[in-house]
């Protein structure tokens, strides 16, 4: 297993995912993308954590994933009062840990908190 933090960065203002990097060198490419000093104006970007997990299909789950098991929308996020990741149902019923939703039945990522799928903003209106 490797020991290098990954993570997945959502810029707000131009409003484009950078995927699936380890925490050094998306400091890097920020670096030479903007003034040092711009780097950790955090509240421009939105950092997404690689949980550990992988789906159904081996894709890397991230903090504020949408995970789709048995059709229906889960989001994945940071307890931290507990200090780990859990799912949320998005109707808001049910909240269990990813390592025990993970277990239940086959789960697939079909987006994130910033790049909904297109059903589920279909149904939110």
């Amino acid at each position: 297993m490797e020991n290098i933090i990954r993570v997945r960065v959502w810029d707000k203002e131009k409003e484009l995912m950078y995927y699936d990097m380890p925490l050094h060198l998306m400091i890097r490419h920020y670096a030479r993308l903007n003034h040092i000093n711009d780097i950790f104006k955090l509240k421009d970007y939105v950092f997404m954590r690689f949980t550990g997990f992988l789906d159904q299909n081996n894709r890397k789950i991230f903090e504020y994933d949408i995970i789709e098991q048995i059709g229906i929308p889960y989001l994945v996020k940071w307890n931290k009062e507990q200090g780990y990741f859990e799912t949320d149902e998005i109707t808001g019923l049910d909240t269990i840990t990813l390592n025990e939703f993970l277990k239940r039945n086959p789960s697939e990522v079909v987006g994130n908190s910033y790049q909904p799928p297109r059903w589920l903003k279909i149904k939110a209106n």
